[in-house]
């Protein structure tokens, strides 16, 4: 039975003490409970946590029997079918069902799985916005009704001031957490070269940072997907799985360039196709770009529903940042070793590699032009090394610019040169025939061969380089 006015005066200060002393969301949680099954006399009580989006809520259900104290959990859809908590997140405003059976507000598998017979629908709001709704219910025949709202607002009141009071507080001391994570993970960029080894820490830092139970970041993009790469307690079988594009709130944000938020992970999101992710409630995923692409996702994972703030989204973006700084540098560092150090070209074995890639890609090189420059000893023996290497400079410099943009250049051996082309090889080599002669006094033999021709990239350099000896056997000065 509900209590007295005698009673509930001392009960209410109680409850107010309570949820102000509160250090937890479950402290408020339990205060609550005590207060509306004291002061109100129900047989339920549900209590709703709403998402940002205020499209679900997570509700956990405390029932008191005959038989003692029953706890449920249940999911709620909040669309456009008949809904209490719906109904009170749209308007802020109380609801009271007097006869749920015969209630239009209410769907019918709702009052059924419960027994309700009668309900008040409260809000717990704060800032503007329902966060929780609160839903306090009889099973019995004597109906909750218009007397009791009053109570029951007042009781979901204290609970927003508590739940708001402690948001506060974890916001205040999130502040200087968040500015120490960050500088341990800017630190992590010069602390190692080894990308997996930065990521990992920069992953790690992120995650704890908004609390998360699982970190990872995707590296691809919006065509291919995103291949699981460094990660924070990750499940077994995490590291090497293809996020395919919009699946998963990583792959969403590949596919859009946009970060992404859900708290109905398992419901409104298309789930990968492993159990990766098979106990997330609440996602969040952030863009990786460098040199001006978008080249993978930062996505933090919450076993619980997690409001996912502006300065989460923000912080995490930091975080991203530093990740992308982290994969630039890298990709500069490889660059850089595997260049040949005199001409800038690729070294013969990184040129091997990317001809591979491009092979495989979507816009594959039509052909390979090999340069050998004919009897270029006898311009070290007659002018010196230091002559010879300047002219072996710009010689690469030339056979960049004729090969054309998206061409890949190497230095194939000491005298030789490779470009793997996009335009007509045929062309290239005569323009490098016609080029090397003219503007560097430069006779070479010049070899083509066609990507068609060719089973992978080891092959197509071989056929060039025997088609640049045919020419070289022929006199020399010429394409073969």
């Amino acid at each position: 039975m509900p209590a007295g006015a005698d009673e509930a005066a001392p009960r209410l200060r109680e409850l107010s003490a309570a949820v102000l002393e509160a250090a937890t969301v479950e402290d408020v949680v339990a205060a609550f409970l005590v207060a509306a099954r004291a002061l109100v006399g129900v047989d339920q009580v549900h209590l709703i946590e709403v998402s940002q989006d205020a499209a679900v809520g997570h509700a956990r259900v405390v029932a008191y029997e005959a038989g003692g104290r029953r706890e449920d959990a249940y999911v709620m859809v909040l669309d456009e079918r008949p809904s209490g908590t719906a109904t009170v997140v749209r308007t802020g405003e109380p609801l009271v069902v007097p006869d749920a059976r015969g209630s239009t507000a209410l769907r019918a598998g709702y009052t059924e799985r419960f027994g309700v017979r009668s309900a008040v629908f409260a809000p717990i709001a704060w800032g503007g916005e329902v966060r929780w709704a609160a839903v306090l219910a009889r099973t019995r025949p004597e109906p909750l009704g218009e007397s009791d709202v009053e109570m029951i607002t007042v009781l979901a009141n204290l609970a927003a001031a508590g739940l708001a009071l402690i948001e506060s507080r974890e916001a205040n001391t999130s502040t200087a957490e968040h500015g120490a994570a960050l500088t341990r993970a800017a630190s992590a960029l010069n602390a190692s070269l080894d990308l997996d080894t930065v990521l990992r820490t920069l992953t790690c830092e992120a995650g704890v940072a908004v609390g998360g139970d699982m970190a990872g970041v995707y590296l691809g993009d919006g065509e291919r997907g995103g291949v699981a790469t460094a990660g924070h307690n990750t499940p077994p079988g995490w590291e090497g799985y293809l996020m395919k594009p919009g699946e998963g709130v990583g792959g969403q944000v590949l596919k859009s360039g946009r970060s992404v938020i859900t708290n109905a992970y398992q419901e409104d999101v298309r789930l990968p196709e492993t159990a990766i992710a098979e106990t997330l409630q609440t996602a969040v995923a952030v863009p990786m770009r460098w040199d001006g692409e978008l080249k993978g996702a930062l996505s933090i994972g919450f076993n619980r529903m997690r409001r996912v703030t502006r300065a989460d989204l923000r912080l995490l973006e930091a975080f991203a940042d530093l990740a992308s700084v982290a994969c630039r540098n890298a990709e500069a560092f490889r660059s850089v070793s595997r260049r040949d150090a005199l001409t800038g070209t690729l070294e013969h074995g990184a040129l091997e590699a990317a001809i591979a890639e491009a092979l495989a890609g979507a816009q594959a090189p039509l052909g390979c032009v090999l340069v050998d420059l004919d009897n270029f000893h006898a311009v070290n023996e007659r002018d010196g090394h230091r002559r010879g290497d300047d002219q072996l400079r710009r010689a690469a410099g030339l056979i960049r610019r004729e090969a054309g943009e998206g061409a890949l250049v190497g230095r194939f051996g000491g005298d030789q040169f490779a470009a793997a082309v996009r335009t007509d090889p045929a062309a290239v080599g005569a323009r490098l025939l016609e080029g090397l002669d003219a503007e560097l006094g430069l006779r070479v033999s010049v070899g083509v061969a066609l990507a068609a021709d060719a089973t992978g990239a080891a092959e197509l350099l071989d056929r060039a380089l025997s088609a640049a000896r045919a020419a070289k056997q022929a006199g020399g000065g010429r394409v073969a």
